[in-house]
């Protein structure tokens, strides 16, 4: 089989020495050391393991090629997992692969990104988000409303209405009561 890191020759006793199928010899041939098994694919032309290119992974030691980053991740040359963008930030989509977290862009203020988003998510109604590379929207003050998606702001209360925190709309005081906002 071409390119499958043999699991019992030398992994056992050295788990940073990879062995490759060497399709000249018809016979298995030590890699170049490497710190993990995973993160390397095997160049069958050569019968030597290849790091993964930037923008690539691979998880599983053994295999011949190497998986595009998933939607929301960054890979590094030689990953052998593809690595989240961080909270605050998501995917580039005008990149066709991630290689660092610097690629991950700033969620514009209105919306957030958790670890790993693909895309911003607007803030919901009852919700704001003041700042931009937000990872989580912030619930309107008592006082305050949000009626719409993508708040950077809360508007305040109508005057005789309630709004408790996280309001998405003025609610009427009940009879016999009032407020004196």
């Amino acid at each position: 089989r071409y390119g499958r890191a043999q699991e019992s020759y030398g992994l056992e006793k050295n788990p940073h020495l990879v062995h490759c199928w060497h399709p000249r010899l018809r016979a298995w041939s030590p890699a170049i050391p490497h710190e993990r098994t995973t993160g390397l694919q095997s160049e069958t032309a050569q019968g030597a393991c290849i790091k993964c290119t930037a923008g690539t992974y691979q998880e599983a030691p053994g295999t011949t090629a190497c998986a595009d980053c998933n939607a929301g991740s960054y890979c590094l040359e030689g990953a052998s997992a593809a690595l989240p963008c961080p909270s605050g930030r998501y995917q580039n989509h005008t990149k066709l692969f991630l290689t660092s977290a610097d690629d991950c862009i700033a969620c514009p203020a209105g919306t957030s990104c958790s670890v790993g988003s693909a895309e911003p998510k607007d803030c919901l109604p009852g919700s704001y988000g003041p700042v931009p590379e937000t990872e989580s929207c912030t619930l309107c003050p008592e006082g305050k409303f949000s009626s719409t998606l993508g708040n950077t702001a809360c508007n305040d209360c109508t005057p005789g209405y309630l709004c408790v925190e996280g309001a998405s709309a003025p609610q009427p005081c009940r009879g016999g009561t009032h407020a004196n906002q």
